[in-house]
């Protein structure tokens, strides 16, 4: 007679059925998505050896799982206008790179107010932003998220609040009044500059009449 499965053995068990489910929800709905997840320790260390690298990090892809399950409806613009999030009708491009990464594109930000005030939570499911494109037939593609900590919240004294398994925020001391910590996660389309980039070469303002072309020497 076989024992039973130890209790730590059930739990993973169930949590590795939680992933499967969660993901077969995101390649579901998935169709329209350019998606490439460039995962890998390496990202986080470039000290990493190979068997390092080479090894998940489930942390990591938990939570972009669950960033994808909250997110997916959002592909549509109009549901994410309903569930409470708005326009900054600017489509952000960087002709000059940004932050030490070649030139690229952000988008357009939709911003959550809810989340935007939230005394500085970091939730997977809760991206304080969510990142558009603007199509030549003029649809809204969302391509990203952004995670964002105002400096009220948390200064940029302070030590680097981390997400993703270990991708830590950004200080951006020129964003706003007083600076933000900020996170874009490129999930919905593939980035050549890496999953956690700020800007994204393959993303364009070309069809946005709103642009603001930032230039940084």
């Amino acid at each position: 007679m076989q024992p039973n499965p130890s209790r730590r053995m059930r739990k993973i068990l169930a949590g590795g059925a939680a992933i499967a489910a969660m993901a077969a929800a995101l390649f579901a709905s998935a169709a329209n998505a350019d998606v490439g997840w460039n995962i890998s320790a390496s990202d986080r260390d470039p000290s990493a050896s190979m068997s390092q690298a080479a090894r998940p990090n489930f942390e990591e892809i938990y939570q972009l799982l669950q960033l994808a399950r909250t997110t997916a409806p959002y592909h549509d613009v109009q549901t994410a206008l309903d569930d409470g999030w708005s326009e900054q009708p600017m489509c952000m491009d960087y002709p000059d790179g940004y932050m030490g990464e070649g030139p690229g594109t952000m988008g357009h930000h939709y911003f959550s107010v809810e989340y935007l005030t939230d005394g500085g939570a970091l939730d997977p499911t809760q991206p304080e932003l969510l990142v558009y494109e603007k199509r030549a037939d003029g649809t809204m593609r969302l391509n990203a998220v952004e995670y964002i900590i105002p400096a009220r919240d948390l200064p940029g004294t302070a030590p680097a609040p981390e997400m993703f398994g270990g991708h830590k925020l950004v200080w951006h001391p020129e964003v706003g009044t007083a600076g933000v910590w900020g996170l874009h996660v490129w999930l919905w389309r593939n980035n050549p500059h890496g999953l956690y980039a700020e800007l994204n070469p393959n993303v364009t303002c070309d069809y946005s009449q709103t642009m603001a072309h930032a230039h940084h020497h």
